[in-house]
């Protein structure tokens, strides 16, 4: 681990639970001298705004008895939870890619690291990744995912303004099955769970219609999916 100054004051800013300072609030803190030498070599870690997702990846030069990669996620910079886990391919001594989709987001500032935790239970933080998303531009209503599904799939999309919505599943006779979403939204990206456990294999359709405050702008967007048991 490379360090300056920075390094050392967010250690004892950690150490003392006070909060950082200036450039700081950006670097890792010093910790290699408390924890033992965890055998992964991590080449690269990069993470990237697409759009609908946020996509991290990172490339291990070797890995040796390494478990897994616990992917951890704040909007302060101070408070980080976990966003996902990515299991680790154990030994190797060739490089390995590795990548995690963060669908959870809504405009804002993220920052990402990556807890590598070998077998023994031992640790090891990397540096940290900041990410900036911006408020939609316009709304969208997102192709489903996956598709075809069985039973569950995920449906996303994006409000540039504060508007009245509805997402409604419908069968191939235009028959509604169910009410996903309704209310008010502030501007931002979201994501739906649909389950057609209780429903017949076959083609659905799922259709977001948006309404603005004063009543005066109606956008509708209808697409189509495949349940499939």
């Amino acid at each position: 681990q490379n360090n300056t100054h920075y390094n050392f004051l967010r250690m004892l800013e950690d150490m003392y639970s006070l909060p950082y300072s200036g450039a700081s609030s950006a670097v890792v803190p010093i910790d290699y001298c408390w924890q033992s030498a965890l055998p992964v070599e991590l080449s690269s870690f990069t993470a990237q705004y697409l759009g609908k997702v946020i996509n991290l990846k990172w490339e291990t030069k070797t890995e040796i008895n390494l478990d897994n990669y616990t992917i951890e996620r704040s909007s302060d910079n101070k408070n980080f939870q976990m966003a996902g886990e990515v299991k680790a391919k154990g030994n190797s001594v060739t490089p390995l890619l590795y990548t995690f989709n963060d669908t959870e987001i809504e405009p804002g500032t993220y920052y990402y690291r990556l807890k590598m935790i070998d077998m023994d239970g031992t640790y090891k933080y990397s540096n940290l990744m900041e990410v900036h998303v911006d408020v939609p531009e316009t709304w969208s209503l997102n192709q489903n995912y996956p598709n075809p599904f069985n039973p569950s799939t995920v449906i996303t999309y994006s409000v540039a303004n504060e508007s009245r919505i509805s997402l409604n599943i419908y069968n191939a006779l235009g028959e509604k099955v169910s009410g996903l979403n309704e209310g008010m939204k502030a501007p931002g990206y979201y994501q739906v769970n649909f389950n057609g456990a209780g429903l017949p294999s076959g083609i659905y359709f799922y259709r977001l219609n948006v309404l603005s405050p004063d009543g005066k702008e109606y956008l509708s967007s209808l697409k189509k999916m495949i349940l499939l048991k």
